[in-house]
């Protein structure tokens, strides 16, 4: 009403003709069908109750009417109307109070918030870039405590835990000597070595209480982290450097309150000593549903194939980041830190060289050993890749940089895109065929040999931990002349070295 009064009646301040047949006819053909088809809607009720019907199953209950009586929305536009027909009737009064009411700019609200989203993406920016580790280690760890206490409050307690054997205890006080030492030592190689020796000595309680997978996973991957971790240590200082009193105070609370946390909750879930139903579904039907006597393979790679398939997602991010983020030309080494030792290089050792000849192959043999046993015996390709890529990791120790990058076989990305594309398809095809992910059974191959039909996802697997592995060691392994050392040629390399990825 404000508009058509404000626009139609009272004085004339535009002067306009009047809009020609051809523009008014569309509005006016519309509103001559729907003056017709008011009185003639009890004709469109039947039609569409069939379209009705037809379209959702059901009859629709559609009743075209001008008049339905006294209804709950007919009230409701009487109210709207009346309302509408004071406000048109006092507009005056309420344009004069809306006058004296703020009125926000819309520009400078937009303004507003655009500079507090650049603002904050400069805040996000720097906690992304911070050379300092506490940067990113504080949300982890500050998460984790909110979790782990969350988890102590909602977890019920199921009893005291079973009395531990006495080896248990010497594991206990070994892993704890292993952690004093890593707290207590300046080098970050000696760091670095008592914490690979905390993780053997877990893997060999893994071994203690019959968990032959977990413990040669945790072995393989404990050697692994020694060795990747030492390459990007070497461009660092050989010690580290030593923080204030109240940085080192604060760090010691976070971790007495994380371990504190973790123990508890242990000690609440470790209560329980009885089999889980679903632990016992899987120990008596995992064979017969998959044809795989290994029960924890089979989880990983028929029961919980997706899981699986997430996580090696993740380590295919990890390895694409670690190229992306860190691939560069190696023709010009990096510059190392003064106080770096540059004599840390290729291993200049005849006796390993030879080691590596020897070991480096029946190592890659045994990789496929163990990704063909896996879904029957201690294995799978999570293990299998492990073991190749210490083989690789052998390699890269024994023959320097070059070697690994002028490889034609050895490269990031063909290794990770290679895995990801046979488990997602061999997953996806199995979908297709038999509405699982993943469908169990075996291949019966001439000779009584038997093949499981999951081995081609752990395949994939296997290629995706040994492309993470390369990648580390392609991208973050390159820069100091790792293929002559220094010492040998007296100075730096030349930057003629290098190749292309």
């Amino acid at each position: 009403g404000r508009y058509v009064l404000g626009t139609f009646f009272g004085p004339v301040r535009t002067e306009a003709h009047r809009a020609p047949f051809a523009f008014e006819a569309p509005a006016l053909l519309l509103a001559l069908i729907g003056l017709a088809a008011g009185p003639l809607g009890r004709l469109l009720t039947p039609p569409l109750e069939i379209l009705g019907t037809q379209l959702g199953g059901t009859s629709p209950g559609v009743k075209l009417a001008l008049w339905h009586g006294v209804t709950v929305p007919l009230l409701l536009t009487i109210g709207v109307v009346a309302f509408g027909s004071l406000a048109l009737t006092g507009r005056s009064t309420l344009e004069r109070a809306g006058s004296r009411l703020p009125h926000p700019s819309g520009e400078r609200a937009f303004d507003t918030v655009y500079d507090a989203l650049i603002a904050l993406g400069g805040r996000i920016r720097r906690t992304a870039t911070s050379p300092a580790p506490a940067a990113y280690l504080l949300p982890v760890v500050g998460t984790l405590l909110v979790v782990l206490a969350g988890a102590v409050v909602l977890v019920p307690s199921t009893g005291m835990p079973a009395t531990s054997p006495m080896i248990d205890w010497v594991a206990v006080l070994l892993v704890a000597a292993g952690i004093a030492g890593m707290l207590q030592t300046t080098s970050r190689i000696g760091a670095v070595a008592a914490l690979g020796l905390v993780g053997f000595l877990v893997a060999a309680w893994f071994a203690l209480h019959g968990a032959p997978d977990l413990a040669l996973t945790q072995l393989l991957v404990e050697s692994l982290t020694v060795a990747l971790v030492i390459v990007v240590f070497r461009r660092l200082p050989d010690t580290f450097a030593r923080g204030g009193r109240p940085r080192r105070a604060g760090a010691a609370v976070l971790a007495v309150l994380v371990g504190a946390g973790a123990g508890t909750l242990t000690w609440l879930a470790t209560g329980r000593r009885d089999r889980s139903a679903i632990g016992s579904r899987f120990l008596a039907d995992a064979e017969e549903l998959t044809g795989g006597d290994n029960v924890v393979n089979t989880i990983l790679v028929d029961f919980r194939a997706l899981d699986t398939l997430g996580e090696i997602g993740v380590l295919a991010i990890a390895a694409a980041g670690i190229f992306a983020i860190v691939r560069r030309p190696i023709s010009r080494p990096l510059a190392p830190p003064s106080d770096v030792r540059l004599s840390v290089g290729v291993i200049d050792s005849a006796i390993l060289r030879v080691a590596n000849d020897t070991l480096a192959p029946v190592l890659l043999l045994v990789s496929v050993w163990l990704l063909l046993r896996g879904h029957d015996a201690v294995g799978g390709g999570f293990i299998g890749g492990l073991a190749a890529g210490a083989a690789i990791v052998l390699l890269y120790l024994t023959r320097g940089h070059r070697r690994l990058w002028q490889s034609r076989w050895i490269r990031t990305l063909p290794l990770v895109g290679a895995g990801l594309t046979i488990a997602v398809a061999y997953g996806l095809s199995g979908l297709a065929t038999s509405g699982s992910f993943l469908a169990g059974g075996k291949w019966r191959l001439p000779g009584g040999i038997e093949l499981a039909h999951s081995l081609v996802f752990d395949v994939g697997v296997f290629l995706v931990v040994v492309g993470l592995v390369v990648s580390i060691l392609r991208h973050l392994g390159q820069g100091f002349g790792e293929d002559d050392p220094v010492e040998s040629r007296g100075g730096r390399p030349s930057a003629s070295e290098g190749g292309r990825e």
